[in-house]
């Protein structure tokens, strides 16, 4: 069975501020200008995403919805997912891992090095660094979310502002 796990770090976000919380930081118009046009670069396939898990910093549900908004993906697909957000790439993986296999395509809506990480796993030319709003698509044929692997993957894509 296929299974396309779409990697998306969220979009550019304004610095942390002395009294702020790190979890609290809003994207930067220029954050929303790249998410938006990531969304219509890859609109057509994106709408066969099943469930976008995000992490809960404000950054990157905002990114999540945005993306999903642009490509008609509806919010019902959302949910939030409190250990995406201080996550590595092993948190990130066992996330994956134990999606419900009903599910031929997550999102996953995270942060670096952990979305990084996590597609270098996979990947067989890794990537430096995922950029903010830069999504990477790993196409895997497996039968089971916990039977991804470097071995599994046919296809893989990246796409960055």
């Amino acid at each position: 069975m296929k299974r396309d796990l779409y990697l998306l770090r969220h979009a550019k976000s304004v610095e942390r501020g002395s009294e702020m919380r790190d979890a609290d930081r809003a994207l930067k118009p220029r954050g929303i200008e790249d998410v938006l046009n990531l969304a219509g670069r890859v609109h057509a396939k994106a709408k066969s995403i099943e469930r976008i898990l995000s992490s809960p910093a404000n950054r990157t549900i905002h990114t999540a919805i945005l993306f999903a908004e642009a490509t008609g993906i509806p919010m019902d697909r959302i949910a939030i997912c409190s250990d995406i957000y201080l996550a590595d790439d092993d948190d990130l993986a066992l996330i994956v891992s134990e999606a419900d296999n009903q599910l031929t395509s997550l999102m996953i809506v995270g942060h670096n090095p952990s979305v990084t990480n996590l597609a270098n796993r996979f990947l067989n030319e890794p990537v430096f660094d995922v950029p903010t709003s830069g999504l990477v698509v790993l196409q895997f044929d497996a039968d089971s979310w916990m039977n991804i692997s470097k071995s599994t993957l046919t296809d893989s894509f990246t796409v960055f502002p």
